[in-house]
Parts: C-alpha cells; structure tokens; sequence
C-alpha cells in the first residue's frame, strides 16, 4: 500500500506567497481554497492553518469573491471544529473576514470622495448615488453601463459611488450573512453572531438599507426558529459536538444574548420607521420574554415600551398608545437618575395620550374582553383576538379601557405631576364638563399644548373626543340650537 502524501502547511502558504509574488492571484487562491478544504486538514492543529486561512481571507477579498470565501469557511469550520481550539480558530478568521470587508469599503468611499472632489466644479451636486436591492445588484460594470455613463448626466459623485463604492456595499453585505450563517445555532459562537448582528443593524442604519434590514431580521428569525431542531453532524469527528454546541433557550445567558439582540433589532426597526418590522420584533421580544426565568432591567424594559408606544401612535390605535405610555410611565418615575423636569414630561405625555383615547375605541375593546367568544361574530372575536394580544404584548392581564388608564393617573397623583394647564383640562373635560364656557375656558390650554412639540401629536385626536363630548352634552341641554350658536360653543382653538 502506497504511503498517504501529507502536505504540511508551511509548504502550501509558501507556494501560495510565491505564486503572489508573480501576480498569479487566482492560482494562489486557488490552493489556498483546495488544501482549507481537503479532509486532511483535519488532523492538523487550527494554530497552522490560521495563516494559510488568513492569506485565504485577504485573497478573496482582493479578488472580491465572495462564494469562495463563503465555501471556504463553511469547510474550515467543519475541518477544524472537531479540535478543543477549532472554534476559537473560526472565530478568529471571520473577524478577520469582516474587518477586511468593512476596511474595504471604507477604502472605496475615500476614493469615491477623492475622484468626486477632483472632478467637480463646485461643491454643488452632492445628492450621492442611492443603490437600489443589494441583493439583486450584480458586483461588476457592463459595456452597456460604461456606454451609458459616458452620455450620462448624473453627477461625478452619484458616478463615483455608484461604480466604486456599490460593489464594495454589496459585498460586505454578503460578508454579514455568510458569517451569520456559519455562526449561526452553535452556543460557542453566539458572542461573536452577536458581535456581527449588531454591525449589520449598524450598516443598515448608516446606509439606509430598510430591504436589507427586513431580510436580516427574517434571517435572525429562521436562526432562531430552527436552533431547537436537531442537526445532523458533518461527520464522525463531531457527533458529541453537534448536541454539545446546540442552542439552550432555557439557559439564562443564552435567552438574555437573544433578548439584547432583538431589543436591539426593535429599536433599529423604529430608526428607520419600518413600523411592521417594528411590531414583528414587540412579537419577538414579547416570545423570549415568556421564556426568560427572570425579568429584564427596567432602562431595557423602558426603552422598550417607548418604541411600542411609538408604534402604536403611527398605526392610530390610541388605547394601547396610551396602555404603552402607562407602563412606560410607572417604570421611568422609579428612575432614580430621572430629573423632575423629565418627570414632569413623561407625566405630561402619559395625562395627554389618555385622553386622546375615543370612548368607541374604549368601549369596543372592552366588549371585546369581557364578551363570551360562543356569541361573537367571526370579525368580533378577530377583533377580541387582536386585543388580547396586544395587551399581552404590553404585559397586560385583561384589555385596557380609557376609564381604567384614567383611573390609574388619578390613583397614582399623575395629575399632580402634569404640567398645570393638562390637569385643569383633565378637570374641564372629565369632571366638570360646562359646554357654555368650555370654548372661553380651554383657549389658553390649546395655545399651551401647541408650543410643546412632542404634545403636538395628540391635538387631533384630542379636539375630536372634546367635539363629541359637547355635542354629546348639548343634546343633553337644548332640544334645538342654531348652527352660529353651536360653532360657537365648540370654537375653543384657533
């Protein structure tokens, strides 16, 4: 029987180094690729053939080919995850990876910047060029883009970043989802998938890339989905590791690294006003929050219940806006750091958004709560569904009412916080409700409310229930009334 020819290490990135040497890049690549992925490797200790994986990195970067580096990761992991310091190994290389990737771009948009400087006249014309799906945009320039930029009258800069700069985007976004792919399900791993899922919401952030963040959120959920489903092992070397490296939600430090992901998520999601993302990942948070043994700080858990009350307000369901504000509000006041101004402000905001809440909306998810689901129609007991569910979202036992949220401000001397012209109008509206001198008394509130920016929101929504309340209450009082009388009672704001 023949002897196995074993190639050491040294002698392959030497071959690889003098290949470079002479400008062969592809074939330097090239063998880097066939001996990371050969079954022989696996007998050899990672610390050897981290250089050799290293060079492979920079190659493929510099070549910008990113299926061979992916495949070639995807190899090195399972050649080496077997060894006591195997992952250790993988977490080093694709951090290299990253770093190199991100060092690129940064590269590329300097360059950009350069060219545009040199080439425009004035400092006028600087919109930038907006790429569109980097998922569907194809790394590399046609004859036809060449042929159409030379009669093109889009600007150098919008020129320069869209034939430097895009190429480089699209790959660094790859980058991220190849190592979260091989990151992906293993418990020594998950610092580090953290580490790469936080520079990817930072890369949709800085770059605007919503379809992007759409789809890495979808990515985390299918990684999360399937981190409880048992895998089978790429081979005999590592049939103890696949259950030993598997996902445990039921230990606390894993469910935390998932929670401060998604919390993270949440809040990128509001940043780029992506609000049915944003309530994709309140389901999100709300799942791994029924599943940890114990409960979250209460600054995560107040920034928390401000982005939901923030989604609640663009979709108009003011109930649960005001559900939200409340919960936001009893966890801030326990801030031993909240000064009394800020105190004030959240009070303030909390009074306002309970009553903007219309007595129908109230009502309706009352019925909804406290109604026998065998007597609801099909759209009632989808609505009685949706509110339920929602209110568990907010932590909630049972469906909130507008009467139950005011209740609590009084209970709790909400009102004594409150600036002094909300508190009045707390007592003009819900107290003493006086239609012939409401209009006189409430002008001066109206003028107040309007200079404060964030009470700006709740105007509309609040001169609406105030309409239907005098309206109400006229009815009560006159049996006729003349139009110019009535206009006048209920002109209160300019």
């Amino acid at each position: 029987m023949a002897p196995i020819h074993i190639v050491r290490p040294e002698n392959i990135l030497k071959r690889a180094e003098d290949l470079i040497a002479v400008d062969q890049n592809e074939a330097a690549l090239e063998t880097l690729y066939n001996f990371i992925t050969s079954k022989r490797t696996r007998g050899v200790q990672p610390s050897e053939l981290e250089p050799i994986a290293f060079l492979f990195i920079e190659l493929g970067i510099k070549q910008r080919d990113g299926k061979i580096i992916k495949d070639g990761l995807h190899q090195y992991k399972r050649n080496v995850q077997a060894n006591e310091y195997g992952l250790q190994s993988v977490e080093a290389v694709v951090k290299k990876f990253i770093e190199l990737a991100e060092l690129r771009l940064t590269e590329a948009q300097e360059k950009a910047n350069e060219i545009a400087k040199e080439n425009e006249k004035t400092s006028e014309s600087t919109s930038g060029y907006k790429l569109g799906d980097l998922d569907g945009f194809e790394i590399g320039v046609s004859p036809e883009d060449i042929l159409m930029s030379s009669v093109s009258t889009e600007d150098s800069r919008d020129r320069s970043d869209r034939e430097i700069v895009s190429p480089w985007l699209k790959f660094l976004w790859e980058a991220y989802r190849t190592v979260l792919d091989i990151m992906r399900n293993n418990s020594k791993l998950q610092i580090i998938y953290s580490q790469v899922v936080y520079k990817a919401f930072n890369f949709c952030i800085k770059y605007e890339r919503k379809t992007e963040f759409r789809r890495l959120c979808e990515l985390l959920r299918t990684h999360l989905q399937t981190s409880g489903q048992k895998q089978q092992p790429y081979n005999t070397f590592n049939k103890q590791q696949t259950q030993l490296f598997a996902i445990d939600l039921s230990d606390a430090e894993t469910l935390q690294n998932h929670l401060d992901v998604r919390f993270q998520q949440l809040n990128v999601s509001v940043k780029l006003e992506l609000w049915q993302e944003s309530f994709k990942s309140v389901e999100d948070v709300h799942t791994l929050l029924t599943l940890s043994k114990r409960q979250p700080k209460p600054s995560v858990m107040v920034n928390y219940y401000e982005n939901v009350a923030k989604i609640f307000s663009v979709s108009g369901n003011n109930l649960f806006h005001a559900a939200a504000k409340q919960k936001y509000f009893n966890l801030f006041s326990q801030s031993p750091i909240a000064t009394v101004d800020e105190l004030k402000k959240s009070a303030s905001i909390h009074l306002l958004s309970a009553l903007s809440i219309s007595n129908a909306d109230s009502n309706e998810s009352a019925n909804d709560s406290f109604s026998s689901s065998n007597n609801l129609s099909g759209n009632e007991d989808y609505r009685r569904r949706q509110s339920n569910r929602l209110a568990s979202l907010l932590n909630l036992i049972k469906v909130p009412t507008r009467d139950s949220i005011l209740r609590q401000i009084v209970d709790k001397n909400v009102l004594k916080i409150s600036d002094n012209y909300l508190t009045e109008l707390y007592h003009l509206l819900e107290e003493d409700l006086n239609p012939l001198t409401f209009a006189s008394k409430t002008v001066e509130i109206f003028e107040e409310i309007s200079k404060v920016e964030e009470y700006q929101i709740y105007i509309e929504s609040l001169i609406e229930i105030i309409l239907t309340k005098l309206f109400k209450k006229i009815s009560e009082i006159y049996e006729s009334v003349k139009l110019d009388y009535l206009i006048k009672l209920s002109t209160f704001s300019d």
